[in-house]
């Protein structure tokens, strides 16, 4: 009987736990949150995040997320969230900068993840916030965080910002999210591995290096899941991160056209493009296949790891190695040979629900042809988010070189672009078919592009690299310069003794670099760039990605890049009668739009007669 009453008395007190919040004006519920104090006059707003049991595609689990869309600053006042895998804890000092992208499909969010007992009377005193925040009651496993908006938007800025939340009221952050987004939330087959990852790193009594190797076909959330394992890594282990990139077709922290080496120190937490990175070596392979050239590509593997294996780290260092999504045939093949070269001592492979095909080969061959006993597996089950699937990969390389020419540093924060007239454009989201448009650049992008400064680089400082193919039409120094003008290019470092074809022309010198010869050394690369102008006398005027120095990186000879990285028309980048083109673009759109009230059969004539265009 007594042991009845107890159990009674506890269910009354948990259950008057839940409701015990301190009675204040600014407590609300608001979706699924509460909302512990939201001042007008206040800039910083404080929220509580509860546990509750919650079946997401049937798994249950324990979770409350706050979910957004913008960007803001996190601060975690009590228990723990996560934010693709990265755990914040209780840290009064520190703001996290979080931004969910919302011309994204996906957007990001921060979940409860606390293992926390309940607390009585619980007083906060935040910096920032006049008075103290009481809590008669705290139930267990809750967190609490401060968010305020990312920083002072100037007016100009204002103008690209998103409508803020109604509730909150935090510039460039709102909840309304639309039905055909989704966010990122890791399933139970997902949670288990990085969890179970991430203990045998921590328990591991060898001084072996670790390396994890991710495999899996395209679109399956391989960069997703190794964004989600270095953040955790740099949270819950002392670990110096490496990131081998080996996808050149959808690189996830590079452009397209290269294989790299990178550290990185910071936390990642957004769902755009992270450059917070720091390469450490890159070859360039002139194309976004890997099997182009097989042996180049593997010698060039080989380079990076042999690169990490010297590298010199104060902590103990580990290697994610990211790979490209093909896993069949001799995309198989050559999975196993990066293995082999790699040595990794985790293989992760992520499949979708009811995968058939492709049929990961690799992961089949691995047990019988890659005999390493000490190698562990994990086979990770991802969602089936259709809002989430990448676009396609032409379009991917070509957003990503327009932007590393043309953006400025707000555009990590700011997601809506101004028209002449001083209108905001809609928000763009991504789509996986493409348009025109991906292929050619919006007018603020050209207005920035022709704004941006370029650097001088003497001839006698490099040598023109050229493709068999183009090195025949080359008779003098005019015919070498009029094929670059105008051209996106990569700066790369070539050996002089082993390109016996460099020739000069005046001051020019010309190679010819055949990235099908399967002796070709790994070429290094430091950057690509757009040639604006090129003056017979002075040099070529370049912009390079980024805004890179071209002073501080090592390079010596400038390559055309093959169109098959970067789809789209240069001379659009350059013209300067861009108004013009975008008059005829609009033009032919309109036709289009015209013959779209004609019956059928003539509608698909003319519709076909004027995609052939593009």
């Amino acid at each position: 009987m007594e042991s009845k009453i107890n159990r009674y008395q506890e269910e009354r007190k948990r259950s008057r736990s839940r409701d015990s919040i301190s009675s204040s004006a600014s407590s609300r519920i608001e979706k699924g949150i509460k909302i512990l104090h939201n001042e007008p006059s206040s800039e910083i707003k404080i929220i509580m995040l509860q546990n509750k049991q919650v079946n997401h595609r049937n798994d249950s689990f324990s979770k409350q997320s706050f979910e957004f869309q913008g960007a803001l600053q996190v601060q975690v006042l009590h228990g723990t969230v996560k934010v693709l895998g990265a755990t914040l804890k209780k840290d009064e000092t520190i703001w996290h900068q979080i931004i969910s992208d919302p011309r994204k499909n996906m957007l990001i969010g921060l979940s409860n993840e606390s293992n926390t007992a309940a607390v009585e009377e619980l007083k906060l005193q935040v910096k920032g916030v006049n008075e103290d925040i009481l809590i008669a009651d705290l139930p267990e496993n809750t967190a609490i965080i401060a968010i305020k908006q990312y920083k002072e938007y100037d007016e100009e800025e204002l103008k690209r910002t998103i409508e803020s939340d109604g509730t909150l009221s935090i510039q460039n952050m709102n909840r309304d999210i639309g039905p055909k987004k989704c966010f990122f939330r890791a399933n139970k087959s997902w949670t288990n591995n990085l969890e179970e990852i991430i203990q045998s790193l921590q328990n591991s009594q060898t001084d072996e290096v670790q390396k994890i190797m991710i495999n899996g076909i395209a679109n399956v959330g391989k960069s997703t899941f190794a964004t989600c394992l270095i953040n955790m890594i740099q949270t819950l282990c002392d670990l110096e991160v490496y990131v081998m990139d080996l996808d050149p077709g959808q690189p996830n922290y590079n452009l397209a056209g290269q294989i790299s080496l990178s550290t990185i120190t910071q936390l990642i937490l957004t769902n755009n493009d992270f450059q917070d990175i720091t390469p450490v070596k890159q070859y360039y392979l002139n194309t976004p296949q890997p099997n182009l050239n097989r042996n180049y590509f593997l010698a060039c593997v080989q380079q990076l790891n042999q690169t990490f294996q010297d590298s010199q780290s104060v902590k103990k260092k580990i290697l994610i190695v990211n790979t490209f999504g093909w896993v069949e045939g001799i995309g198989a093949g050559m999975q196993l040979d990066i293995a082999y070269i790699i040595k990794p001592t985790h293989l992760v492979t992520l499949m979708k629900p009811n995968q058939y095909k492709p049929v990961n080969e690799f992961r089949q061959f691995m047990p019988d042809r890659y005999n390493q006993p000490n190698l562990q597996y994990f086979d990770v089950n991802s969602d089936d988010y259709a809002g989430v699937m990448n676009v396609k990969g032409a379009v991917q390389r070509n957003k990503k070189i327009i932007k590393a020419l043309t953006q400025n540093k707000q555009d990590a924060y700011l997601f809506k672009e101004i028209q002449d007239n001083g209108s905001q454009l809609p928000l763009t989201f991504n789509s996986k078919t493409m348009r025109h448009d991906d292929f050619s650049l919006g007018h603020q992008q050209f207005q920035r592009l022709s704004e941006q400064p370029f650097q001088i680089i003497a001839f006698n400082d490099i040598a023109l690299g050229f493709i068999p193919e183009q090195l025949s039409y080359i008779e003098n120094k005019v015919d070498a310069l009029r094929i670059f003008n105008n051209q996106l290019v990569a700066g790369i470092s070539i050996d002089n003794a082993q390109f016996k074809s460099l020739r000069s022309y005046d001051d020019v010198r010309v190679t010819e670099i055949k990235f099908t010869d399967h002796r070709l050394p790994p070429i290094e690369i430091a950057f690509f760039g757009l040639i604006r102008d090129i003056d017979y006398e002075g040099g070529i005027k370049l912009i390079p990605q980024n805004s890179i120095d071209l002073s501080k990186v090592k390079f010596n000879a400038l390559c055309l890049c093959h169109d098959s990285i970067f789809r789209f028309p240069s001379t659009y980048l350059i013209q300067d009668q861009s108004d013009d083109i975008r008059l005829r673009v609009e033009q032919d759109n309109e036709k289009r739009r015209v013959f779209k009230g004609n019956n059928n059969q003539s509608q698909g004539n003319h519709q076909n007669k004027y995609q052939r265009r593009y």
